[in-house]
């Protein structure tokens, strides 16, 4: 930490005259670190950016000889002012934009309350505009040659999501943030280099509902994961307010439910059925865009052994966005043994542990708080006896950060089986990630422990 005064004079030009002269005096600091560790990109984690120790700058203010002074940090209520008249952001919003007057009300027909006109708008522009660039704060094009080019970046067809809003009598403005990959905005100062995205924010009879458009497959009400990732900023000229869109406010919810009963000839047979979160229901819209649900029922099939046979996959609220997307499908067992070793989780356990290296040096950032539920009923195969089962257990994480729960029971020929893990935040300090993984590795033991059967002579 060094600091450094010296002084120099500058001489300028004046036309002919003799010139100006400005002495100066330069103040230069110097900081150093040493024995820094190196950063490794883990899971887990949102931008290195994020972790990397350094001073950022922004210029305050200028003086110039013989000037007064101007302050070039401003506040967020002049940036938002300036935003909202700027070209490239939001100078049509305010405007009546006529233009769009007609097909609004084409979109709109039918609909009988103000919640489902906003749901007809908004689907509108996302089925028909195509999203070429998911970072990008300003606008590429006026949104009147958005809405005709049919595609835009990020910010081209959010913005014009808010002016559709907007042309149809809705409380409807721009939201800007930073996603996840890009790294932390600044929660107070408007440091528009570390901003990247633009979502909408509408209003419809006191409750608030955050928009994107850009994703073909989001519903009404739903962002990406990318977006949950802070502090982000409503841009309005009178209260630009900041939104927290933190990733412990998400919560991932899936249940899946399993029913097994007995094949009298050779073996046991039953459905499998789960309800994916918000996060993993887009993801897998995504992915079944591109792939073939004969594909998909491959990557299934890969999670149980090679004597189960998985068969008749149903996928259901694949176009319905606003609902989570259930998973069906059957699973049959066909075994003569002597011995029958059964994974009571099937599909879903735990296999490893997320968190596979033993020391790490930043914070876990995962996209969600989680609730995930497994629930068994399982009849116990004709000809066979339980010989060993697992026992119950249950443990908390950091007291009232998580837990864990498994619960077997058996009563006559039915085994039924209860396994809840729960992360009540998303986040997790670098002194908390010794014990984030030892409840995960609890968790895969546990997931790995098998039902016994012995066949009765």
């Amino acid at each position: 930490n060094d600091v450094k005064n010296s002084s120099q004079t500058f001489y300028f030009a004046n036309g002919g005259k003799p010139p100006s002269t400005f002495p100066t005096t330069t103040t230069i600091h110097k900081w150093g670190m040493k024995n820094v560790p190196a950063l490794q990109k883990e899971d887990f984690t949102t931008s290195l950016d994020n972790h990397i120790c350094r001073i950022d700058f922004q210029l305050s203010r200028v003086n110039f000889p013989n000037t007064p002074s101007r302050d070039v940090m401003r506040d967020w209520h002049e940036v938002a002012k300036d935003l909202l008249k700027d070209e490239d952001f939001g100078s049509d919003l305010d405007r009546n934009n006529g233009w769009l007057q007609e097909d609004m009300k084409t979109v709109i027909a039918g609909a009988a309350t103000q919640l489902e006109k906003a749901k007809k708008i908004f689907a509108y522009i996302r089925d028909n505009i195509t999203c070429t660039d998911h970072s990008a704060k300003y606008l590429s094009n006026p949104i009147k040659k958005v809405y005709q080019n049919k595609n835009g970046n990020v910010a081209d067809i959010n913005l014009l999501l808010t002016a559709a809003l907007v042309n149809q009598g809705f409380r409807a403005e721009p939201v800007l943030l930073s996603t996840r990959e890009n790294g932390k905005a600044n929660s107070v100062y408007p440091i528009m280099s570390l901003l990247n995205y633009v979502i909408c924010n509408v209003t419809i009879e006191g409750k608030e509902y955050f928009l994107d458009a850009s994703h073909s497959k989001l519903g009404f009400g739903h962002l990406d994961k990318e977006c949950y990732n802070g502090p982000a900023r409503l841009i309005n000229k009178d209260l630009p307010k900041l939104i927290e869109l933190s990733a412990d406010s998400a919560v991932e919810y899936k249940v899946t439910n399993a029913f097994f009963i007995n094949d009298a000839k050779d073996g046991f047979s039953g459905a499998v059925t789960t309800r994916l979160g918000n996060f993993e229901s887009n993801t897998l819209r995504e992915k079944l865009a591109k792939e073939s649900k004969a594909d998909y029922l491959k990557e299934i099939k890969k999670a149980y052994s090679a004597d189960m046979q998985v068969s008749d996959l149903e996928i259901d609220s694949l176009k319905k966005y606003e609902e989570p997307v259930s998973i069906q499908y059957n699973v049959k067992v066909e075994t003569n043994d002597d011995m029958l070793y059964v994974d009571p989780i099937f599909g879903e356990a735990y296999k490893e542990n997320p968190f596979k290296s033993a020391d790490r040096q930043y914070p876990v950032e995962m996209p969600s708080a989680m609730t995930e539920i497994y629930i068994l009923r399982m009849e116990i195969p004709v000809g066979y006896k339980v010989e060993e089962m697992p026992k119950s257990a249950k443990v908390n994480l950091n007291e009232n950060e998580g837990s864990f729960e498994y619960i077997i029971s058996r009563s006559e020929d039915v085994i039924q089986l209860r396994s809840t893990v729960k992360l009540k935040k998303a986040n997790f300090q670098m002194e908390d990630y010794q014990t984030l993984r030892d409840f995960f590795a609890y968790i895969v033991k546990k997931h790995s422990e098998q039902i016994v059967f012995k066949k009765i002579k």
